[in-house]
């Protein structure tokens, strides 16, 4: 009889250890679940920072690039009526460190200078914080970035104001939520004559590289150039964001087979249930993960080596793009694909973590 109480006092010391380390499994695998949401949440916003471009093709230049002849053949044949499929086209070239001038404060600040021929909202898709883009033929306005605007004006409220950039005056016709110094000029009115930068918009359209290469040679374009394929980047960075998906599908399965160890009643409606639920899921990110661009479509598919030489070709290219004197543009879309990438992969990873810690529970009977 004096054991019993020892006992007792040993299994309830149990239960009470039981209950707390099943709470503080709890506590932690909300605070994983959180931070994987969170993770997904960031990797979403990084994305659509790439979202914009995925139907651009951007051709960069080693050397002079597209001379304004060229450019101006390729403006007149987009105008005819004919050219219902025609690309927008828009051309640039980058200068750093280039003074810009507030001439009636006397504030100035050295910028990034992006010189425009054609649309400016081709070339950086920023927000806006006031005012707009401008047109391609308008010779005397400038966009700015709000780092820019506060330097020289301090505030963003600024469209209308004239700037001094390159011995010239300037109307600011719009503000981009853009945080480092950047102004956007008319290349016709700063007479550029070479473009080693150039972008053909084929907005909702496929066969991107097709459709570019065909414009090099239509207009006898330099050859030797590097292409930037928006919609294989954007494609790519589709199926990343599916991953947390599809970890959360893979938890749900194993934890739907290890209920059903345990539960034995309404057994037909929990496999209903369950797949409804799986096959839903997969539905919905097949649907938006795997987004083929046209390039990796083989015209037959008996042709086996098409994958291997095209995953070759894009290798090399991102190779290549590694080497090329990065642009402030490429420094912003690099960061936003990486992050969104490692934030996909982490996220998936603390959403197996949090399965894990869900099964490593005890269940309702207290069994493991």
């Amino acid at each position: 009889m004096s054991e019993y109480p020892e006992s007792e006092r040993t299994m309830n010391s149990f239960k009470t250890w039981n209950r707390t380390g099943r709470a503080a499994r709890l506590k932690g695998v909300f605070l994983v679940a959180l931070l994987s949401a969170v993770l997904w949440g960031v990797s979403l916003w990084q994305g659509e920072k790439i979202e914009p471009y995925a139907g651009d093709i951007q051709i960069r230049y080693h050397g002079q690039g597209v001379s304004r002849q060229a450019l101006e053949q390729i403006k007149e044949a987009g105008l005819k009526p004919e050219a219902e499929n025609f690309p927008e086209t828009a051309a640039w070239n980058v200068e750093y460190y280039v003074e810009a001038k507030n001439p009636v404060l006397n504030f100035k600040q050295d910028v990034t200078c992006i010189m425009v021929r054609g649309e400016m909202d081709q070339i950086v898709k920023d927000r806006l914080v006031a005012g707009t883009y401008g047109f391609g033929d308008d010779e005397d306005g400038c966009v700015v970035s709000s780092k820019t605007a506060w330097e020289l004006f301090g505030s963003t409220d600024v469209t209308g104001s004239w700037i001094s950039v390159k011995g010239k005056r300037f109307v600011i016709r719009g503000v981009t939520a853009a945080s480092y110094p950047m102004v956007m000029l008319p290349a016709e009115r700063l007479e550029t004559e070479f473009f080693p930068n150039v972008s053909f918009s084929y907005s909702g359209q496929e066969g991107l590289e097709g459709q570019a290469e065909e414009m090099i040679m239509r207009f006898g374009l330099p050859g030797h150039e590097i292409r930037i394929n928006g919609s294989i980047y954007y494609a790519m960075i589709r199926f990343c964001r599916t991953l947390p998906g599809w970890a959360l599908l893979i938890c749900f399965w194993i934890l739907m087979r290890r209920a059903r160890r345990f539960r034995k009643s309404d057994m037909r409606l929990r496999k209903v249930f369950s797949f409804a639920v799986m096959a839903g899921g997969v539905a919905a990110l097949l649907w938006y993960g795997f987004r083929f661009p046209g390039e990796f479509i083989p015209s037959r598919w008996s042709d086996f080596s098409f994958y291997t030489e095209k995953f070759t070709q894009v290798k090399e290219n991102l190779f290549d793009i590694a080497m090329l004197p990065k642009t402030r543009w490429d420094v912003e879309m690099i960061r936003a694909f990486a992050a969104s990438v490692f934030c996909s992969a982490s996220a998936a990873a603390l959403i197996i973590i949090t399965g894990s810690l869900l099964l490593s529970m005890p269940n309702h009977t207290g069994q493991e």
